[in-house]
């Protein structure tokens, strides 16, 4: 069964140079647009890297994280979203 989420931010490009905290979000929907696989990578609010993980072509995963943490994606294509999954 797939999940039932309440957006909460309008969607947007992640960027490889410049973080992006996806309007403070704690709960974070990313989806891979591209036509290559992309790595994530969420950062704190220092620039410290915390964690990566590999998004393939059309696919789409659920971060959590700190209102202040940013994400990067390693190139075009990866567009995020703050939602609230409901139960």
């Amino acid at each position: 069964m797939s999940k039932v989420i309440k957006p909460l931010s309008t969607e947007l490009a992640l960027s490889s140079s410049v973080g992006n905290t996806v309007s403070s979000a704690t709960m974070v929907r990313v989806v891979n647009l591209s036509a290559g696989d992309l790595t994530i990578t969420r950062s704190d609010s220092s620039n410290t890297k915390i964690g990566t993980f590999s998004m393939f072509t059309d696919s789409e995963a659920y971060v959590r994280k700190d209102a202040t943490d940013v994400l990067f994606a390693s190139g075009a294509g990866a567009n995020a979203t703050s939602i609230a999954i409901l139960d």
